[in-house]
């Protein structure tokens, strides 16, 4: 009788592998997927890819950049730019009139239009480099306790024609710097003017623009149509100041992204940040030549 049982299980056990083996456990052995399901999602690889075609560039742009271009710190000018060498370097002393730090990537370029316009005659000097909240603060409140004014309006209006509010300047960046003198007419004749005429011919080969141009007839940068121009908003005109854009457009993008007027706070005036449209018409209120210096 045990014999004839142990005969019958050997039997059941091969006939259970076989079965197995044949048609596949229904339990354990997982659904042969499609074709078509097995190929890999484009969008769950080469996110930051230029070359697939699925993914928005604009929207990756946050995500690929250092995070230099993301915080709204550095945005705004909460910084310590000494504790963050990886960004900002000091300037040497023979580019500047004070002490001073740039973004790194600025200074190269500077550097090499300095050797340029020395080999031509020409001397540059930078005035002013990064300046962090608190000295645009220092600027700012020093003008406002000295300026009259029928208004706190009107006072803020009249700073505004040359001096950013703190939080909103690009000089916050490391990016942008002032040349030479902080006088238009300086530039108009003489040793100024061949300064700045070989500014105007050069400094976009080394990708630095003039941001703050004429107010009333800034060309538009993606037009042939001689005479096509438009009225550019916010600052004055400010022919010592440029810009270095690959670095300053990105920043610009971004600020554009995570600040809004009402995060401009902490100095006398702020609270008409809105009312003056501090984001839209002055942080946004560059030539729009520069806008196409990359």
């Amino acid at each position: 009788m045990k014999k004839t049982l142990f005969s019958i299980s050997i039997i059941a056990i091969v006939l259970l592998v076989g079965y197995r083996m044949f048609y596949g456990d229904p339990v354990t052995t997982p659904a042969v997927s499609d074709s078509k399901d097995l190929v890999e999602d484009p969008n769950m690889k080469g996110e930051l890819t230029d070359d697939n075609p699925k993914v928005n560039k604009k929207d990756s742009t946050k995500v690929d950049l250092e995070p230099f271009f993301g915080e709204i710190k550095f945005l705004t000018g909460n910084i310590d730019y000494s504790a963050h060498p990886e960004y900002f370097v000091k300037v040497a002393a023979e580019y500047c009139s004070q002490a001073m730090y740039m973004h790194k990537d600025a200074y190269e370029a500077f550097k090499k239009m300095h050797a340029a316009a020395k080999k031509d005659g020409i001397s540059l000097t930078i005035l002013s480099g990064a300046r962090n909240f608190e000295s645009q603060k220092r600027i700012w409140e020093g003008k406002w306790t000295s300026r009259k004014a029928t208004d706190d309006l009107a006072k803020a209006k009249n700073i505004l024609e040359y001096s950013s509010m703190p939080m909103s300047s690009r000089h916050h960046w490391g990016t942008d710097i002032d040349l030479n003198s902080l006088n238009n007419d300086y530039f108009k004749t003489g040793k100024g003017k061949r300064e700045y005429d070989w500014l105007v011919k050069n400094a976009p080969s080394f990708k630095f623009c003039q941001v703050y141009t004429e107010n009333d007839n800034d060309k538009l940068c993606d037009s042939e149509v001689a005479g096509d121009k438009r009225k550019r908003e916010g600052y004055r005109l400010e022919k010592w100041h440029w810009s270095y854009m690959p670095v300053s457009s990105k920043l610009f993008e971004n600020y554009n992204k995570l600040v809004e007027n009402e995060s401009i706070k902490g100095f006398k005036g702020s609270e008409l940040a809105g009312k003056l449209k501090i984001k839209e018409h002055f942080v946004g209120g560059i030539s729009d030549t520069c806008k196409c210096v990359e």
